[in-house]
């Protein structure tokens, strides 16, 4: 299961560049697969954490919630929201905003444990940072949950009302401000 799902989430499908509801939706699906493998690891831990495959799913999740995750609230938070209060839908980035803190709060709870996973699997339990297994599942479970809500409150309520306020004036730069600041982030 733990390896089904890491290979599913290191599939990367083609996105049209030039749409940026797009590539917010492509964000959108590569994180419900890392959500599938946050249960997987959180099984997979359960049972034992040296387990092979628990170091790999560890720093893709790393990397995940790191950078890609990152990227996609930094856009959600320059674009979609501002234009969200513009008009009548200014709750729904108010909702998101919240959530959002909530699931950045679970992200640093899990954190830790999935870098001494990442870095040192073979140390079984030691690796887990003094936190049992129960628990770390439960910061997974939370962490799982708090991210849902997220994609929950981004599919159902904001991307409509951005996809109807996006001109396409507003939509280049979008688009331009989303490549610049992760080339120049991959730069630095």
């Amino acid at each position: 299961m733990l390896a089904q799902c890491l290979l599913r989430a290191r599939r990367v499908a083609a996105v049209d560049a030039d749409d940026p509801v797009a590539r917010l939706e492509a964000s959108h699906r590569r994180t419900r697969d890392a959500l599938a493998l946050v249960e997987a690891l959180g099984e997979a831990v359960a049972l034992d954490a040296s387990r092979t495959g628990v170091r790999d799913a560890a720093s893709w999740l790393l990397r995940h919630f790191d950078v890609v995750w990152r990227h996609h609230r930094d856009d959600i938070q320059r674009h979609v929201v501002p234009l969200l209060a513009q008009g009548r839908d200014a709750g729904r980035g108010q909702r998101w905003q919240a959530q959002a803190a909530d699931a950045a709060s679970a992200w640093q709870a899990v954190r830790p444990v999935l870098q001494g996973l990442a870095q040192a699997p073979a140390q079984g339990p030691d690796s887990l940072a003094g936190i049992a297994p129960d628990a770390l599942r439960a910061r997974l479970a939370a962490l799982a949950a708090t991210q849902a809500a997220c994609l929950r409150i981004e599919a159902t309520e904001m991307m409509a009302p951005l996809a109807r306020a996006l001109d396409p004036i507003a939509s280049a730069w979008m688009v331009v401000d989303m490549a610049h600041r992760r080339s120049r982030r991959l730069a630095s």
